[in-house]
Parts: structure tokens; C-alpha cells; sequence
């Protein structure tokens, strides 16, 4: 299309400080979407449930189902236009917000030339939340590259892909834990291109406090030539808190991260890389089976594998 739509399947603002509402046991999905829009941030091309305003229970007493539990492309979204986002569950409330128990799986969002990327986000914190909890949460089914952004062999643009995405800082404490991520696939070979299970905002002097424990995060695989790691913002990476104070990222499960772009700039593999935060605590994470096919040799900028890397 040369219009630029925008989807989503349950649009919410709900009264500020207001009774916490529920939205749970829906299913949205065999939704496919062509848009002209490049919208990269919040609810993007193609959403899913955003809220944009009040006290929110997502999933919480009954599981929400977005895509599909087995398959590819339950919801799909090309873009002519580089940078298309698309989001399983939004957030941009200040309010109170809890996520959890819900179930995404099969998303595809691409264009459909080289320099047309495509990204998800499987769950998506755009606002400043007064109290937020992610957890129990499955992103991702059990079928390979399910959670696909951009086309392996054709897309040159950079395609952004997460499982869980903080890129704004909530306050007070924010609690994610118990989540499944897996089968997530960044196939745009951009130098900004990246796969992260869970990652926040970067910023240095935050208060907010980032619990991040018993996730499990495997089968993330990146075709990005990232070659740095500012802020800890690597182009494959499981678990990137990049702010926030007494953080405790503890009990986490991380296995089967790779890149394959075997490009010969610097790349970075790593299951945990903490940045810009004060006194993180890091601890008893099992990380295994992390792969990098990057054939830098140099001395000052090789490919590099890390379990855990503290900047």
C-alpha cells in the first residue's frame, strides 16, 4: 500500500489513577498488513494490545494469545518504507502495569527489497510506568525463526529485533521474571541491526531498580555487522540492562545465542552484558552454547564471545 496504516488489534487509555482494568483471554491473529508507515517506536506498523494510559492488567488471570502457538506469520507486516515495528503488547502508560501470562508467537515484519528493513518487539514498555511487572510470558513458539524481523539473503537495512524492550525507564521497581523467549531472529545485516531477549533504556544516574530473574532465553540468532557495544548495546546479546541502581539479574537460563554474518568488523556475542548501571548484582546465571561466525582478526577489534561483560 502507499498508505500509511497502522494496525492494532485492542487500543486501550484508560482513566489516569483511575480502577485497574483487565484485558485478558483474547486471541488476536491471521493479520497481515502493507503500509507505506515506517513507524519504529511505541505500538509501531502493527500492534497487537497497547495501552496507552491508566492502571492495566495484560494477560494477568487469563493468558491474551498473539499469533500463533505453532507456524510462521500468524501476524505479518511489510513495510515500504525502512524501520517498520511490529509490537505484541505496547505500553505507554504512567500508570500501574502488570504483563503477564500471555502468549506470542509467529511474527513477521520485513519489505520487500534489500534496503527495507523490519523489526519486532515482542513486548514493548514505551512509557515512564509507575510500577511495572513482565512475567510468565512466552515469546516465541517452539518453530524455528518464528519471531522474524527482515529476510535472510535479501535484507541489507537493520532490522531491530527483541523479546522484551525497556526503552523507557520506569520508576521505582520493575520486576521481570519467569518469561520464555525464544526463536527470535534478526536477519537485516545493518550496522545498527541487533536480536536482544531483554534489554532497557541506556542511561547513566537512573533509580529505578531492574529485578531480572528465572528468564529463559535461548535460539536468538543475529545477521547484524554491530561492531561496537556502547552502552553495552550489542548486536546479539540475551539480557542488556543498560541503567538503574541495586539491579539483580540472578537465575536466568541463556543458551543458543548466535551471530552468523561473518563479516571481518568487530561483532559481540554475549549472555549478559550490564552497563551505566550502579552496584549491579549478577549472579548464578546459567549461560551456555553462544556462538559468533564474525572473522575479525584484529588485535584491537577481534569478534568476540562473552558470557557476561560489565562496561
Amino acid at each position: 500500500s502507499t498508505v500509511a496504516l497502522r494496525y492494532i488489534g485492542i487500543n486501550c487509555a484508560f482513566t489516569a489513577g483511575g480502577t485497574v482494568s483487565n484485558i485478558h483471554g483474547n486471541t488476536i491473529a491471521s493479520v497481515s498488513i502493507t503500509t507505506s508507515s515506517g513507524a519504529t517506536t511505541a505500538n509501531g506498523i502493527l500492534c497487537g494490545i497497547n495501552v496507552t494510559a491508566g492502571n492495566a492488567n495484560i494477560g494477568v488471570s487469563a493468558a491474551n494469545t498473539i499469533g500463533a502457538t505453532t507456524g510462521t506469520g500468524s501476524l505479518s507486516a511489510t513495510s515500504t518504507t525502512t524501520g517498520g515495528l511490529l509490537v505484541g503488547i505496547n505500553s505507554s502508560s504512567t500508570g500501574t502495569i502488570s504483563i503477564q501470562n500471555n502468549i506470542l508467537g509467529a511474527f513477521s515484519c520485513s519489505g520487500v527489497t534489500a534496503a527495507v528493513a523490519g523489526s519486532i518487539a515482542g513486548i514493548n514498555v514505551s512509557g515512564v510506568a509507575a510500577s511495572m511487572t513482565v512475567s510468565n510470558n512466552i515469546i516465541g513458539n517452539t518453530t524455528a525463526d518464528n519471531m522474524r524481523g527482515g529476510t535472510l539473503g535479501l535484507t541489507t537495512a537493520n532490522s531491530l529485533v527483541s523479546g522484551i524492550n525497556m526503552p523507557s525507564t520506569s520508576t521505582g521497581v520493575i520486576n521481570v521474571s519467569g518469561n520464555t523467549i525464544r526463536n527470535l531472529s534478526s536477519f537485516g545485516s545493518g550496522t545498527t541491526a541487533f536480536v536482544r531477549g531483554i534489554w532497557t533504556a541506556a542511561a547513566s544516574g537512573s533509580a529505578s531498580t531492574y529485578n531480572i530473574f528465572s528468564n529463559t532465553i535461548t535460539a536468538l540468532t543475529s545477521n547484524s555487522s554491530l561492531a561496537t557495544i556502547t552502552s553495552g548495546q550489542a548486536g546479539t546479546v540475551g539480557i542488556n540492562p543498560a541503567t538503574g541502581t541495586n539491579n539483580n539479574v540472578y537465575l536466568n537460563t541463556i543458551s543458543n545465542i548466535s551471530n552468523i554474518n561473518t563479516g571481518t568488523t568487530a561483532s559481540f556475542v554475549a549472555g549478559i552484558i550490564s552497563a551505566n548501571a550502579t552496584n549491579a548484582s549478577i549472579y548464578r546465571n546459567r549461560i551456555y552454547d553462544l556462538r559468533n561466525a564474525g572473522t575479525s582478526v584484529s588485535a584491537t577489534a577481534p569478534s568476540q564471545i562473552a558470557g557476561i561483560i560489565i562496561r
